[in-house]
């Protein structure tokens, strides 16, 4: 099977697949059934591999999965095994993404919390008792600067959604 690497996602991400407590129950869902109907238009013998393949490498795309070469390679190898088990992959690929993402609502509650921590941090590392306190050297207040600075990170990426180094 030749499939280029790598594929543009454009698609929107479909619901998760799974959990699937039977084959069957794999069996019987849509995107594995798309799978077959395919195969039945057409006498291509390739087409449930390469249908398995964009099902996962859709997968990969919807949960932000960056693949290497290698990662691509075990993803082709997969996706010659049944549709069904490309099915128990994806699933397993999109819930473990959807469990890891907050809602708007928490997410606005993280990004307050953390500009108030910034701002918290930052006002306590101002020690205006000593003089290293004006070069960022308070031994007492070095941690407040540190976290603030950390938290201002994580922020910056929740808003930017760019990791910032």
């Amino acid at each position: 099977m030749t499939i280029e690497h790598p594929r543009p996602r454009s698609k929107p991400p479909e619901p998760p697949l799974g959990p699937f407590e039977t084959e069957q129950e794999a069996l019987a869902s849509p995107a594995v059934q798309a799978i077959y109907a395919a195969a039945r238009e057409t006498s291509r013998r390739s087409v449930i591999g390469e249908l398995g393949h964009r099902m996962l490498d859709e997968a990969c795309g919807a949960a932000s999965v960056e693949l290497g070469a290698y990662d691509h390679q075990i993803i082709v190898w997969l996706a010659r095994f049944e549709p069904t088990a490309c099915a128990v992959i994806a699933g397993l690929i999109t819930r473990a993404r959807q469990a890891t993402v907050l809602d708007a609502a928490s997410t606005d509650t993280i990004r307050r919390a953390l500009a108030d921590a910034v701002a918290y941090r930052s006002q306590s590392s101002r020690c205006a008792d000593c003089a290293a306190a004006a070069l960022g050297e308070c031994a007492d207040h070095q941690g407040d600067a540190e976290r603030a600075a950390a938290y201002e990170a994580v922020l910056r990426h929740l808003v930017t959604g760019k990791e910032v180094l």
